[in-house]
């Protein structure tokens, strides 16, 4: 099968860093994962059904987001649910399509 990959370029954003940080749901203490659910499950909340979120990651400038869809229809609509909803910028990074599933990567701006 082939696979169609799609990346959009996406202006470098001043500052951001690419360190390591905890996943969201990672347990460093629990402090730190109850501040992580706090942003993990506002963007869990809005996912339309079709979505299925894999990952979630803190970084400095935001969050990346990556999962599955059964349609680029279905990005669409997950990234203006999270503008919608004051969340931050959504910005997208890639889609990757193989065998009927729309993977994807997305940051999220505060």
């Amino acid at each position: 099968m082939r696979t169609i990959l799609i990346l959009i370029t996406v202006l470098t954003i001043a500052g951001c860093s690419r360190q390591s940080e905890p996943e969201i749901g990672s347990v460093a203490s629990a402090s730190h994962a109850a501040k992580d659910d706090a942003w993990a499950n506002p963007i869990k909340a809005i996912a339309p059904a079709g979505i299925k979120i894999i990952k979630i990651k803190q970084l400095d400038y935001g969050l990346l987001v990556s999962g599955n869809a059964d349609s680029n229809a279905r990005v669409s609509e997950f990234m203006r649910n999270i503008h919608d909803n004051k969340l931050g910028t959504p910005l997208l990074d890639l889609i990757q399509i193989k065998d009927g599933v729309h993977f994807f990567v997305m940051r999220i701006k505060k």
